[in-house]
């Protein structure tokens, strides 16, 4: 195998990787939208939003504090479902960004 051909395989995997990964926080985030909306009502999803996950910390955008002291009473709960939904420990815990 020459080395070319080893670097194009090498860099293959890597790019999988990283769409894997991609693919994989889209997916979470998603789900926690979805979550949103079934924890508090649809109209939640006008105040605050899942925008961002890294590291097992899942970020919200926030406009409202009302928003933000509706999702923290039940963070605990959040997570735990959220797990559940993947069925592994995906997120430790959540940011909110004003």
């Amino acid at each position: 195998m020459s080395w070319d051909s080893f670097k194009d395989v090498a860099s293959g995997r890597v790019n999988k990787h990283q769409v894997w990964r991609q693919a994989t926080e889209t997916m979470i985030i998603q789900e926690a939208n979805n979550l949103l909306s079934s924890f508090f009502g649809a109209t939640i999803l006008n105040t605050a939003q899942a925008i961002y996950f890294k590291n097992k910390v899942l970020s919200f955008a926030i406009l409202e504090d009302k928003s933000e002291q509706e999702i923290t009473a039940k963070r605990a709960e959040f997570i735990q479902v959220l797990n559940q939904k993947f069925q592994s420990e995906v997120v430790e815990d959540l940011y909110f960004l004003h």
